[in-house]
């Protein structure tokens, strides 16, 4: 897939959509009269979780304005003659233990399509009327009990048919779902991708379409919970076969128009092996190295890290000139850089300022719980010339503050952090003061867990924020806020711009995180302005997998990773 270089241009042509950057699905050709999608849901399986799930599948399709969506929470809303108000019902239930909805909304459904209106079955609405022999017509394929499907695990789904409407310009992509193996039904239909099962090895329909009389069906088995419907692939097919079930061409991203972000997310692929792992044992970084900060000063890669040995956080250093020849470069540990009252440091943030032509090493210590402190350089590959730790701030409040991160425009110098793991708050100094002068607290975005990293994207004037979050059972992954200035105000784009939902591994690759956390954006420069290349965003990360992430926090196995974008 090409992406755009730059993601705040209005393109009004043809648009690919850039690596963070989400699209509206306008179409500006398109000025019909909206079509209304009623979803009709209320009654399922106890694994199957509607109330969840319906409103995913409604903002799903709410991202093509041509699209009016609305919500029944009771099947039997089939039976009325409002139902023909609408232009595609979208069958959203199933629950073999509750009688279907009954005689009436049979025929009435059965009408409702025959005379020229949309059909789209979803996931276990396979199965939504078992007594009803019409129905195995009707939705082409029907849920057997006698069978089985997959149990729920990553596989890829293969687009077949490249020509239908629906599938036009798609590629085949990676899932995690229900594969349904347990579809049943003779009707002629029209496959548009299909699935490996990893019981049997055979492929199955896992997209398909048909005219039903003057109506059409789309039908699909994907969907099984909230994460699979969050998978911006199948977002993407699924909008596009609701658009093609009411008659209006389903949107081409070459018809959207780019006029601001979205919370359609895209794969990051996963660099194999990781650039940095754990240190011997009894080495200063034997359990785990993380909170990476990197630049490249026109010839060699120099990478600073919080080091994590058996009793303590220290801060660690290699330099090499490719990325890949980190792993097998000698390590130093910082041991002059730590707090007057114990040896731990951690979360260095690395920079050149160029008014004083110095390197300066931005980290925290465990004085004043957690204090913001520097130490500076005239020569970055030397790891004993860094100066003794000075305090940015003399702390004046007991609430915890973690994770602290310069960054500057032309006038001001600004010092970012996480407090007490809830909002972010920033203070200020002059140029000409930093990196004395700070003062002015402000919050300025809430709610924060913590790794806030900010940036200049280059080529358009705003700033981009990606900030950590710790979700169910302390998994990580990371959210995108942008402004247009540094002081804000900032507006949330999404809470999952990178997850592990969203890991892809190319073939023949080993797998090594399943989260996404403490990232630095490889920047595009080394200055005092932290500026990066969105249209190729390579995130150094933090990673884990999740068979590992048991335990106390501070024996976690991190190891330091790519995840790229392009």
């Amino acid at each position: 897939m090409k992406y755009s270089a730059r993601i705040c241009i209005l393109l009004v042509a043809l648009v690919i959509c850039g690596p963070i950057c989400g699209c509206a699905y306008s179409a500006k050709t398109d000025r019909t009269k909206p079509k209304q999608i009623l979803i009709v849901t209320g009654q399922d399986y106890p694994g199957h979780k509607w109330k969840l799930t319906a409103p995913v599948l409604a903002n799903m399709f709410r991202k093509d304005t041509r699209l009016r969506v609305h919500i029944v929470e009771k099947p039997i809303f089939l039976a009325s003659d409002k139902l023909h108000n609408y232009d595609v019902v979208v069958l959203h239930f199933m629950d073999w233990k509750q009688p279907d909805p009954g005689t009436k909304a049979r025929k009435n459904l059965r009408k409702f399509v025959n005379e020229g209106k949309g059909l789209f079955i979803v996931h276990f609405a396979c199965g939504a009327f078992q007594e009803w022999p019409e129905f195995r017509n009707l939705a082409g394929k029907v849920w057997d009990p006698k069978l089985k499907h997959d149990p729920i695990r990553k596989f890829r789904v293969n687009i077949i048919d490249k020509k239908h409407p629906i599938t036009r310009g798609l590629s085949s992509f990676d899932t995690v779902d229900e594969l349904y193996t347990c579809l049943t039904g003779e009707r002629p239909i029209r496959i548009l991708a299909t699935a490996r099962s990893i019981v049997d090895g055979k492929d199955y329909p896992i997209a398909f379409s048909f005219s039903y009389g003057k109506g059409r069906v789309f039908h699909s088995p994907l969907g099984h919970d909230v994460r699979a419907l969050d998978n911006p692939n199948v977002a993407e097919l699924f909008r596009r076969g609701c658009a093609w079930t009411a008659f209006i061409p389903p949107v081409q991203k070459k018809q959207y128009i780019l006029h601001d972000y979205s919370d359609n997310k895209e794969y990051w692929t996963v660099h194999s092996p990781p650039i940095l792992l754990p240190g011997e044992k009894g080495s200063f970084d034997e359990i785990a190295v993380k909170d990476p900060s990197i630049v490249h000063d026109g010839e060699r890669w120099h990478l600073f890290y919080t080091a994590r040995q058996s009793s303590e956080y220290t801060i660690g250093y290699v330099s090499a000139r490719t990325l890949q020849e980190l792993q097998t470069t000698r390590r130093f540990e910082l041991t002059n850089i730590r707090g007057t009252e114990s040896r731990y440091a951690a979360a260095p943030q690395v920079f050149y300022f160029e008014p004083q032509e110095t390197w300066y090493l931005i980290y925290q210590t465990k004085d004043s719980n957690y204090q913001p402190a520097y130490s500076t350089t005239k020569t970055i590959n030397a790891p004993d010339s860094w100066s003794n730790p000075s305090n940015l701030i003399e702390k004046q409040e007991e609430n915890k503050w973690i994770d602290f991160w310069v960054i500057c425009d032309k006038t001001t110098a600004y010092l970012f952090y996480t407090r007490d793991h809830q909002a972010l708050w920033v203070q200020t100094t002059r140029i000409q003061d930093f990196p004395q002068g700070f003062g002015n607290a402000q919050k300025v975005y809430s709610p924060i867990y913590e790794s806030v990293h900010i940036y200049k994207a280059i080529g358009c004037n705003e700033y981009h924020m990606f900030y950590e979050i710790s979700g169910p059972n302390g998994y990580r992954h990371y959210g995108l806020a942008t402004a247009r200035s540094l002081p804000g105000p900032w507006k949330k784009i999404a809470d999952d711009f990178a997850t592990g939902d969203q890991l892809y591994y190319p073939e023949n690759s080993t797998e090594w995180t399943e989260e996404v956390s403490h990232g630095e954006m490889i920047r595009s420069g080394y200055t005092q302005f932290l500026e990066y290349d969105p249209s190729e965003s390579k995130f150094l990360i933090q990673g884990i997998l999740k068979a590992k992430h048991v335990g106390p926090y501070p024996n976690l196995p991190w190891k330091l990773g790519i995840i790229e974008k392009k």
